[in-house]
């Protein structure tokens, strides 16, 4: 089969992984990505870098409102480009709501191409009426949807989408992030304490920063305990000023797996809004990866993810009291922190390893081209 993927994600080279394992599995995979991306909580543009397993070409093309997920668009003839590469499949990696997925169904379906869409939205949106048909419309013109979790599909269904879905989690490099990884120096010259609780993610209400720095400091008695955050976002400053925490707010997502290897837990607060809740937890699979437990909320797919793997614990979203107390018993305890960390990295090596993933997605893509 010759894929074609269309994937804003896909500017960060870990995100290419997958699609190299792609290639083993279906035969030619070609990447569209776009020329130059912003991401909200980075400074400057991103632009395209190759991962060293991924060997198809890779089309970064101009776009409309780069770092817009809902909004961007390709400045570039998606009908020329699918001409160019002849894909027996396209893969449009981008919500069916966004203006990206709308261009590229369209192009897809005039151009006789079957196409399926990427779906992680979790929650029964009404969106305005123009996004509404926007969705509507990719919808209709696509042979399927990769759904992130059970509960999207679920999502997407209450919407009124009828057609064929698959369920097809987020994927880690277990290769990439591993125990072995550590940046050792870097935790000397980041004045890091004894024992390390890390958050990784966008500083944000919604992620539940502040609950997480809230439980820090009624941890204020160990003396020997450093809170890592990597990300940015507006609460970046409020986090500096708190003795102990160190906040990496320009890291590449490349160097993250040198960094989290570092930390004796992962802390995953995230808050449901009425707006959002979470949708996956890639972080989680990260830090299990790496052979990291993870302490986490009851929002959204983190309870799922830490059931399915065992390589963590959950705790009431909003509750930063029973947030320390887990810390409290972990850090207490290294060989509960072990045995959750080897459970962990085991079964994420099992269900989200860039390669079961890819065996996942090529079965849900040649089942779409045999239906059409």
């Amino acid at each position: 089969m010759n894929l074609l993927a269309v994937s804003h994600s896909c500017v960060v080279e870990t995100n290419q992984r997958v699609y190299g394992e792609l290639e083993r599995e279906l035969g030619r995979v070609d990447l569209v990505v776009p020329k130059r991306w912003f991401h909200e909580h980075t400074r400057g543009p991103l632009s395209p870098q190759r991962s060293s397993g991924f060997g198809g070409r890779i089309l970064a093309l101009p776009v409309l409102r780069p770092g817009s997920v809902q909004l961007h668009a390709y400045a570039a003839s998606a009908a020329r480009v699918l001409r160019r590469v002849r894909p027996d499949l396209l893969y449009i990696e981008e919500e069916p709501y966004s203006l990206a997925a709308v261009q590229w169904a369209t192009a897809a379906r005039r151009a006789g191409v079957p196409a399926v869409f990427y779906n992680a939205q979790n929650l029964h949106k009404r969106y305005p009426a123009p996004v509404r048909a926007w969705e509507r419309w990719v919808w209709r013109s696509a042979a399927g949807a990769v759904c992130v979790s059970d509960t999207v599909r679920q999502a997407l269904r209450r919407r009124g989408y009828a057609g064929r879905s698959w369920v097809v989690p987020l994927s880690v490099d277990v290769s990439l992030f591993q125990p072995e990884a550590a940046d050792t120096a870097l935790r000397d010259r980041l004045g890091l304490r004894r024992h390390v609780l890390s958050y990784l993610g966008r500083l944000v209400p919604e992620k539940g920063v502040l609950v997480a720095l809230e439980a820090y400091r009624e941890l204020a008695r160990r003396a020997d305990t450093s809170l890592l955050c990597i990300g940015g976002g507006p609460l970046a400053a409020e986090l500096r000023r708190q003795e102990g925490v160190v906040v990496l707010d320009e890291t590449p997502h490349a160097d993250v797996h040198r960094i989290l290897p570092l930390s004796d837990l992962l802390l995953m607060p995230s808050m449901t809004t009425p707006a959002w809740k979470e949708q996956f937890g890639r972080a989680a699979i990260e830090a299990m990866a790496c052979g990291i437990p993870v302490v986490g909320s009851d929002s959204g797919e983190i309870p799922a993810i830490l059931r399915a793997t065992g390589g963590g614990v959950v705790v009431r979203e909003g509750d930063p009291a029973a947030l320390g107390d887990a810390i409290s018993r972990l850090l207490d305890s290294e060989r509960a922190r072990r045995d959750l960390g080897a459970r962990g990295r085991e079964s994420v090596a099992a269900r989200f390893s860039t390669r079961a993933v890819a065996a996942q997605l090529a079965a849900a893509f040649e089942e779409a081209l045999r239906a059409c």
